[in-house]
């Protein structure tokens, strides 16, 4: 259910590939590549192999959006996020992360990341919801929840919670296989790309 990217015309799309994106990543090859779809895509990426680089460069920080990796080396995502507002950086931060972190960044709050990205699109639909927010419809939100069972919407709210799948099936007294076949069809449910949208959409539900 990612938020559909609108049309733009030649003028507001070059408009907003000229935010500049500090790409923050370890990984050598990962990181030529992310720059090398985001660049094609028009964006001026600055990439950097630790926190603590971009953090030392001089390159003004007033307007962009950061790109980092959650494992970082010596500066973590969630503690750039923190080194940023301690230094009155308001810039938009975007993590990656493997499944395994999950947990630990629903728990930091972090409202925007990305699960294992491996699709281009999935980073400019993150870069177009860094800048301008992201809204879903009250019919999007109905439509997503109302075909979860009571036991689903109890995984749901565990996952909103930071749990790991080891640690709800341990609560609910149901096997670690038996809660990712429920996340499994959670998913495919609420039409929800990764558990990043799943834990926004349930954030923006009322219900």
């Amino acid at each position: 259910m990612a938020v559909k990217r609108a049309k733009q015309t030649a003028k507001q799309k070059s408009s907003k590939n000229a935010t500049p994106i500090f790409l923050i990543l370890d990984d050598d090859a990962q990181r030529k590549q992310i720059e090398n779809d985001l660049t094609k895509e028009g964006f001026r990426v600055h990439p950097y192999f630790t926190a603590r680089e971009f953090l030392l460069d001089r390159v003004a920080k007033n307007n962009g959006v950061v790109i980092a990796g959650y494992r970082l080396r010596e500066v973590n995502g969630v503690e750039l996020i923190e080194q940023l507002k301690s230094d009155g950086i308001n810039l938009p931060v975007i993590l990656l992360t493997g499944h395994a972190d999950v947990p630990k960044i629903v728990k930091a709050e972090i409202p925007n990341f990305i699960v294992n990205p491996t699709d281009v699109d999935i980073f400019l639909e993150a870069i177009d919801r860094a800048i301008e927010g992201e809204h879903f419809t009250d019919s999007e939100l109905h439509d997503a929840f109302k075909r979860l069972t009571n036991r689903e919407l109890e995984i749901v709210e565990a996952i909103c919670e930071g749990q790991s799948s080891r640690e709800v099936g341990q609560n609910l007294g149901i096997s670690t296989k038996t809660v990712e076949a429920h996340r499994a069809r959670i998913m495919d449910k609420t039409r929800a790309n990764d558990v990043g949208e799943l834990v926004r959409l349930r954030r923006a539900w009322k219900g």
